[in-house]
């Protein structure tokens, strides 16, 4: 699931994430772990550069997004 400009985002490609509408048209995106888990912010600030929840539902050809870019 790609979606708007989250592309830049792991949100963008997460199958945690379903994009919500307002009725004033403002776009957000939902993280389904935050139903279960507090640890996940109900719409998280964009963009996602790391997560612990990612679950990619694309394959993006030549990335790792589950690398911690604090680990390098």
């Amino acid at each position: 699931m790609m979606f708007g400009a989250k592309r830049i985002s792991l949100c963008g490609s997460c199958s945690n994430a379903r994009p919500v509408q307002s009725q004033r048209g403002s776009e957000f995106i939902l993280c389904k772990l935050s139903q279960d888990d507090p640890d996940y912010d109900k719409y998280p600030w964009q963009p996602v550069l790391y997560c612990r929840g990612f679950a990619a539902s694309v394959a993006l050809p030549g990335s790792n997004p589950t690398a911690n870019p604090s680990e390098n």
